[in-house]
């Protein structure tokens, strides 16, 4: 995977953060053109065109989403105007009353349980995505072009071009619940396949990674993995707690909340004499803090507003959590990011606080106990 290829995920992976927030709060479906517009405004590399493709990508796999609970992801089909599949309609009515329109999106969902209740029209969400796909069909033919999937394959007969795309179809809608994904997010079966492609489990990037990493040193024993002791993921999660502080950053409550909750279950761990909490791979960690570093440094300019801070500064900060943790096998990644401090063209600029806020939300993530 290139550096291109992680910084666009990376930034991805940003914008799905920020719709799925959305989605929590809506009372309504949401209008998308808005939703991109004021997260460009944050500031992104990403062209409208490319964010568009990158909802309609996740919208085509919602109702496959096992990791979710129910009422998320009920938000998440009601707040995109998801068509809902059989199955995941089926599935849905086994515990709340559940009224869909033509095209099988949620207009009312009431909770068995009173826990969630949701209703709205999407006609309005459903007229303005119509108008963002005539504006943006230039953006998303330059985004397409970017997938190697979508490519044509040169000089091939009409006969054996329809029979891929068959094959193609069949391995992107194995399933009548899969085809009506398909027709609802609005691209050809072939395209499906690509989106499906591409949202494999993180874990297979992780390895590709790690690989790239590590791959000198460990060529025969890729299972044979460093993490990051107890002590240090603990030290590291003060560091995090404690820049937040000097930066003088707006986060959010929840994001503070999370950072005292996994210290406090790391001095839990430690209080009953236990080693492991969550094993943090050593490559996983360099990989993922060197890309929220990377996306910093790309998302940062010249212009001094009030809701931006020191790009020199952040860069500081990240270089002393590293040094602190005093683990070779970071040495790496300390020089890296030294020579991203050093670069003359980064000393005067600066980072919006939404775009720190993202970085440092990324790295939490791999912190974050899975069950």
């Amino acid at each position: 995977m290139t550096e291109q290829q992680i910084y666009r995920d990376q930034e991805n992976h940003f914008f799905l953060n920020f719709v799925g927030g959305k989605c929590e709060e809506t009372e309504s479906p949401l209008i998308i053109k808005a939703v991109i517009d004021e997260y460009m405004l944050s500031g992104t590399s990403l062209t409208f065109g490319a964010l568009r493709k990158c909802v309609d990508d996740f919208k085509a796999r919602v109702c496959q989403l096992k990791e979710l609970d129910v009422n998320s992801k009920v938000k998440l089909l009601f707040g995109l105007s998801v068509t809902v599949n059989a199955k995941c309609l089926k599935e849905l009515r086994n515990v709340a009353h559940v009224d869909v329109d033509k095209r099988r999106r949620i207009t009312k969902y009431i909770a068995n349980n009173g826990s969630l209740r949701l209703e709205g029209s999407h006609v309005k969400s459903f007229q303005t995505m119509k108008t963002i796909t005539t504006d943006c069909d230039e953006e998303e033919k330059e985004c397409e072009l970017e997938n190697v999937h979508v490519a044509p394959v040169p000089k091939r007969s009409r006969r054996e071009r329809t029979a891929d795309e068959l094959n193609s179809n069949l391995v992107a809608t194995d399933n009548d619940e899969n085809e009506e994904v398909v027709t609802i997010g609005g691209k050809p079966p072939k395209q499906q396949h690509q989106n499906v492609i591409a949202v494999e489990p993180e874990v297979n990037d992780e390895t590709t990674l790690n690989i790239a990493f590590n791959k000198k040193d460990h060529p025969e024993q890729p299972n044979r993995k460093l993490t990051l002791p107890l002590a240090s993921k603990k030290e590291f999660l003060h560091f995090l707690l404690d820049s937040i502080k000097v930066m003088n950053l707006p986060v959010n409550k929840n994001m503070l909340a999370r950072l005292n909750g996994m210290i406090a279950k790391i001095e839990e761990f430690q209080t009953l004499g236990l080693q492991v909490e969550r094993n943090v791979e050593i490559e996983k960690f360099h990989t993922m803090v060197l890309s929220a570093v990377t996306v910093s440094v790309k998302n940062a300019t010249e212009r001094n507003h009030e809701d931006s801070r020191s790009l020199r500064e952040f860069l500081m900060l990240m270089e002393m959590g590293i040094l602190t943790l005093e683990l070779p096998e970071l040495q790496e990644l300390q020089i890296r990011i030294n020579e991203a401090l050093k670069d003359p063209a980064n000393q005067n600029k600066r980072v919006h606080v939404s775009n720190i806020g993202k970085a440092l939300e990324t790295i939490l993530d791999i912190f974050v106990t899975k069950r």
